[in-house]
């Protein structure tokens, strides 16, 4: 039995700030110490809002982080105008930064609602979205990522990926945003970013008026020097009823989380690196709007396979929606983890803004084992055979019946096989 490690890679950091603050804030590091076609059901524009935008700058030795305004956007709550001339001082707040590891950054933000007492204006699934150079590219999406093995920072515990508010969002610049006060381009290229989530309740995922929540953000920065992202905190709101004094979360529609799947489990399993190979994939699609809004699944992992894969519906299951299929080492690639794109695309309104993407994405590992073989044991090289009273046996084909006779045949400090269910275990028997 093979036993492995992953590590996990993702994108990096803050991507907070609920309700920014203007001006910049500096805090010191702490010490260390496949797409099935649904019959979908009736589609909506959606209740995306951009409520902030911000830069990250974190200085050459990693001993303090800046943040400052980049643009806002008009719409929510006339939010821009909120956030720019109300006082707003502790709503963003970088607890601490504690370096760990050979190369990592562990950053605890603090986000805080700004308006106690005004439960009108919950907010549901905020994300706050790190936006980092990407050169890394998933094909046959046609999207780009970071990826640390390029030099670029990259968030290692992500709730899940966005294409939303990256630079090349249709009206980035123009009608889609404001100019801020302090405004410049954000930095950050890539076109699928990772998010973290800021949620009072885990069911709802709501942020309620007044809380205070903070988050920790894995990050892997560059390898060297300082370096400067872009993030951004994306919303979703839809007016309660009453409008006034609702109860949270009861009185505001199921339209007021978003409208994409908000949670992504995926997993491969007895893929092999035998010549085209076949292995199981399971997508399981958390939606809050459920099965009928699910447009399609598909996966890509260009190192494997080309091109995306349908991933069929298989069922509901209560919770959540199941999506299972068959994937194919194609390529015949060897041992080893090799990158994978989930897109769970939603039904879109032919209403909707065209910068909405209500797709979602994740990010994850297909470890391909060794070669199948067939239950046994078996041995390398010569062994006695029936001059040592054992069977004719010792290779895959034909494997001995116990562990007795494969280390008889095999001799002391030789090689020993044992399939068992169809992973192969090697071992070295060192003899007395």
């Amino acid at each position: 039995m093979f036993l492995r490690i992953i590590s996990l890679t993702v994108l990096t950091i803050l991507s907070l700030a609920l309700f920014g603050c203007s001006g910049g804030n500096q805090v010191p590091v702490t010490p260390d110490t496949v797409g099935a076609n649904l019959d979908a059901g009736e589609p909506y524009d959606g209740s995306h809002h951009l409520w902030g935008l911000w830069e990250v700058s974190v200085n050459e030795d990693r001993t303090s982080v800046e943040i400052t305004p980049a643009r806002f956007s008009t719409g929510h709550f006339n939010v821009t105008h909120l956030l720019e001339y109300s006082p707003c001082m502790n709503c963003l707040r970088i607890v601490q930064v504690v370096p760990s590891g050979a190369n990592y950054l562990e950053v605890t933000i603090e986000l805080r609602h700004p308006y106690p007492g005004m439960d009108t204006f919950t907010g549901f699934d905020v994300r706050g979205i790190a936006i980092f150079n990407g050169t890394a590219l998933f094909p046959s999406s046609g999207l780009t990522y970071s990826n640390n093995e390029f030099g670029e920072g990259e968030l290692l515990n992500p709730d899940g990926y966005t294409t939303l508010y990256n630079l090349g969002t249709e009206g980035h610049g123009m009608g889609g945003y404001l100019q801020g006060k302090m405004a410049s381009d954000p930095p950050g290229d890539a076109e699928l970013n990772g998010y973290k989530c800021f949620m009072t309740d885990e069911n709802r995922r709501y942020f309620a008026s007044g809380d205070v929540i903070q988050v920790v953000y894995n990050i892997e920065p560059p390898p060297w020097g300082a370096f400067v992202f872009g993030y951004a905190v994306d919303a979703n709101w839809a007016p309660p009823n009453p409008f006034n004094n609702p109860a949270v979360p009861d009185d505001f529609p199921m339209k007021a989380n978003s409208p994409e799947a908000y949670m992504i489990s995926a997993s491969v399993i007895d893929l092999s690196a035998n010549l085209n190979d076949t292995g199981t994939i399971t997508v399981d699609v958390w939606d809050h709007q459920g099965i009928g809004t699910i447009s399609s699944v598909s996966v890509e992992a260009p190192e494997i396979w080309g091109g995306k894969l349908d991933v069929p519906l298989l069922g509901d299951m209560g919770d959540y929606v199941r999506f299972e299929g068959t994937v194919m080492n194609a390529a015949e690639v060897d041992i080893g983890d090799y990158k994978a794109l989930v897109s769970v695309r939603d039904v879109k309104a032919d209403t909707a803004p065209e910068w909405i993407d209500l797709t979602a994405y994740k990010i994850f590992d297909i470890h391909v084992d060794p070669e199948q073989t067939e239950p046994g044991i078996y041995v390398d090289g010569d062994y006695p055979g029936n001059d040592a009273g054992l069977p004719e046996f010792g290779t895959p084909e034909a494997p001995f019946n116990t562990i007795v006779e494969g280390v008889i045949a095999s001799g002391p400090g030789g090689l020993m096989y044992m399939s068992i269910r169809f992973r192969m275990a090697r071992g070295i028997w060192k003899g007395l």
